[in-house]
């Protein structure tokens, strides 16, 4: 500025000129000070809202991971003593640490899911209580809140998640009104944080996951069971049908007869179509089963309407054979000793061999 003054000296400059410039400078000086100032605030509150949003995910990931003593570090009077920059820097280094378990344990947790809803689906009408760790995890996982999805998932497994809401909406009569209700966020935050927070605690421990997984081997084994009984049933009525030489038309007729000698009225359970379906697999050797309820159903009055019909035609088989043998006798007795006694009696054997079984 005295240089400025000398200059100013030997150009003659007036003492107004000199003062407006003055002015101007000092003005240029303020205004550089506040918008230097503005920027540092700006920068103080993002970063202050990055630290809040940062340590509000950390906090819903650890209670969802079972991990509420790891919050103590991310808290605030934990990170009280440092400064804002170094906060960010440590919120940000346990954020990046803990993301792969978190995703490795959402992965585990959408598994889980997608084999459960698969297996009720096939079990439906699922008539039985799900064990409480299952039915926890599917209510969590798809009331109205909306699902918590991180920034790495790729567009794969979206999609991948889009099947499993199809397969959620099936089983919505067994897990109370379950509505499924993706959103993926464009932001990077890991979790967003929404109502009812408190009770996926825990959704994604190891522990919890590893009582589901023993619950869905569990159902799926009873599953199994199932489709093992259905097809030994099956393959009965299969040979009983053979035996008899009966068409899915003679099938149906004699269930529809069973039905009506049990009760005037029709089950509940009863569907034509199912039933229709049903006699034409056990005419096959290679009909495929089920596990539902209504299949079993309807396969277990095929099969009793074929063994009806079965134990008739053995018992009618048996008295018609007593009859035969008994005449075999008086035949014996009576040719005995005639020449064309050999001839008569293999004619008899030959009929009691033709006999139906």
């Amino acid at each position: 500025m005295t240089q400025l003054q000398d200059v100013w000296e030997k150009l003659g400059i007036s003492a107004d000129a000199r003062a407006n410039v003055r002015e101007k400078i000092k003005n240029s000086l303020e205004d550089t000070c506040e918008q230097k100032l503005l920027d540092a605030t700006n920068m103080l509150s993002d970063m202050e809202n990055e630290i809040s949003r940062l340590r509000s995910q950390l906090l819903t990931i650890y209670s969802e991971l079972g991990q509420p003593e790891k919050s103590v570090d991310v808290g605030e009077e934990a990170l009280k003593d440092f400064t804002i920059s170094k906060q960010l820097d440590l919120l940000r280094s346990n954020h990046n640490w803990i993301l792969p378990v978190y995703n490795s344990a959402v992965e585990r947790r959408d598994a889980i899911i997608t084999d459960v809803s698969k297996t009720i689906e096939a079990l439906q009408p699922f008539d039985m209580k799900l064990p409480e760790s299952l039915k926890s995890l599917l209510e969590s996982n798809t009331s109205g809140i909306k699902r918590r999805k991180t920034r790495s998932l790729s567009i794969h497994q979206s999609d991948a998640k889009d099947k499993r809401a199809k397969l959620l909406g099936d089983v919505s009569d067994i897990v109370n009104s379950l509505q499924l209700n993706d959103v993926l966020h464009q932001n990077e935050s890991i979790v967003k944080a929404a109502k009812g927070t408190a009770t996926d605690s825990n959704q994604l421990s190891s522990q919890f996951l590893d009582e589901c997984e023993e619950e869905t081997k569990k159902l799926k084994l009873m599953k199994s069971e199932i489709l093992v009984a259905n097809n030994i049933l099956k393959e009965k009525a299969h040979s009983l049908v053979d035996e008899m030489n009966l068409s899915s038309k003679d099938v149906l007729s004699l269930c529809i007869q069973l039905l009506k000698k049990r009760s005037k009225e029709t089950p509940e359970w009863w569907d034509s179509k199912s039933a229709q379906s049903i006699c034409s697999i056990v005419t096959k050797r290679q009909g495929a089963v089920e596990a539902n309820a209504s299949f079993t159903k309807h396969l277990e009055l095929v099969f009793e309407s074929l063994e009806r019909i079965a134990s008739g035609r053995k018992v009618l088989s048996q008295a018609l054979k007593g009859e035969v043998e008994s005449a075999h006798k008086a035949l014996l007795t009576a040719v005995d000793g005639e020449e064309n006694a050999s001839e008569a009696i293999a004619g008899f054997h030959n009929a009691l061999v033709r006999l139906p079984p």
